[in-house]
């Protein structure tokens, strides 16, 4: 499924560190609502949001990585830094 242009939309405001797109990623991505449901990608964006202060996504990020197999488990904490990265590069 590709990815619906609502989501391709919140994509480019959550990498400006737009808080309620990271949210809406999150949930977009665990619902599989215009994109196709991957709980590795719910993580990341529920991760990163709590890390910026939407403490209530914590719960789901928590959630989501139980529901990853091992290989995404290990490989969520590199998605994260390379998007972290470039949140920073987006302030700077």
């Amino acid at each position: 499924m590709p990815k619906s242009k609502s989501v391709i939309q919140a994509e480019a405001l959550a990498l400006k560190s737009n808080l309620d797109a990271m949210e809406l990623l999150a949930r977009r991505f665990f619902d599989g609502l215009g994109v196709e449901q991957c709980y590795l990608m719910s993580y990341v964006w529920s991760s990163i949001a709590t890390d910026h202060g939407v403490k209530h996504l914590g719960s789901l990020s928590h959630f989501c990585f139980k529901k990853m197999n091992h290989t995404q488990q290990s490989s969520a904490q590199q998605h994260i830094d390379t998007i972290k990265g470039t949140l920073v590069a987006n302030v700077t």
